[in-house]
C-alpha cells in the first residue's frame, strides 16, 4: 500500500501526456483538413477562371475567323469580275429579315452563302460570345453605311462608306479578347453605327476611327464600344473604297 499512491500518480501522468497528445494530433489533423479544403476551393476556382478564360478565347477566333473567311471570299468573287455592287449576302437563313435580297442576288454566281458563289455557310455568331442582358439575336450584319478611317484611298467621308460585316451585344471580355488577338492596344469608343442592310449601294453613314490617335485608324478589322446603345461590336470590312 505504501508504494500505491507514486504508482497511480506515474499512471495519472503517463495519462496526461497520452491526452495531451491525442489532443496535439487532432489539432493537427484538423489544420491539414482546413488546409486542404482551402486548396481545393482555390484549385476549383482557379479552373473555373481558366475555362472561363479558354471560352472567351475560342469565341473571339471563332468570331475574326468566321469573318475573315467571308472577307476572302469577298476577295475571289471580285476577283472573278462580281462587281461589290452586285455582292448578295441573301440567304434563307436569315428568316427574312434582315432583308438583303437585291438584283444582282438573281445570279447565284454573285451570292457569298451559295455553293456558287462564296461557298460560305451561313451561320449565326457563337450564343457564348454574346451579352444575354442586351437580348441578342446572334446575327451577323452586313452594312455599306460606315467609313472606317484611312482603311481604304476614299478621303470624301460623305462618299467612303466601306462594306463592312459586324456583329454587335458581344461580351465585353471577347471583344476585349478580339482586340488582344488582332494587336490593338485598346477600345474605340464611338456613337453609334448605321448597320442598314446592304442590297447593292453605298449610304453616307458615320466616320469611324477619325479621332487623333484612334487605336482603330486603318483597321481592316476591330472590336468598339458604341455608346449610344451601349453594346460592344466588331467589324470587319469586306471591301474598302
Amino acid at each position: 500500500l505504501p508504494h500505491a499512491k507514486p504508482m497511480n500518480a506515474k499512471n495519472d501522468q503517463r495519462l496526461r501526456n497520452q491526452r495531451g497528445s491525442a489532443l496535439f494530433y487532432i489539432f493537427i489533423t484538423v489544420a491539414l483538413l482546413a488546409a486542404l479544403s482551402y486548396a481545393v476551393l482555390q484549385s476549383s476556382r482557379g479552373g473555373t477562371d481558366t475555362l472561363s478564360s479558354r471560352k472567351t478565347h475560342l469565341n473571339a477566333s471563332e468570331i475574326i475567323n468566321y469573318a475573315n473567311n467571308i472577307a476572302n471570299a469577298v476577295a475571289e468573287l471580285r476577283l472573278n469580275g462580281t462587281a461589290d455592287t452586285a455582292l448578295c449576302f441573301d440567304d434563307p437563313a436569315w428568316g427574312g429579315s434582315p432583308n438583303y435580297n437585291h438584283a444582282g442576288c438573281s445570279d447565284n454566281d454573285n451570292k457569298i452563302f451559295h455553293p456558287d458563289g462564296g461557298g460560305i455557310i451561313w451561320q449565326e455568331a457563337p450564343s457564348d460570345a454574346m451579352d444575354s442582358a442586351d437580348s441578342p439575336d446572334n446575327l451577323w450584319r452586313i452594312s455599306g453605311s460606315d467609313h472606317i478611317t484611312d482603311v481604304g484611298d476614299c478621303t470624301d467621308s460623305a462618299a467612303c462608306a466601306e462594306l463592312l460585316l459586324t456583329v454587335d451585344e458581344l461580351k465585353e471580355e471577347v471583344c476585349e479578347k478580339i482586340n488582344e488577338l488582332l494587336g490593338i492596344a485598346s477600345m474605340e469608343t464611338e456613337t453609334n453605327m448605321d448597320l442598314t442592310p446592304f442590297q447593292g449601294t453605298y449610304s453616307d453613314g458615320q466616320t469611324i476611327g477619325a479621332g487623333i490617335g484612334s487605336p482603330i485608324k486603318g483597321k481592316n478589322a476591330a472590336c468598339l464600344f458604341l455608346s449610344t446603345p451601349g453594346k460592344y461590336l466588331f467589324y470587319r470590312v469586306l471591301q474598302r473604297r
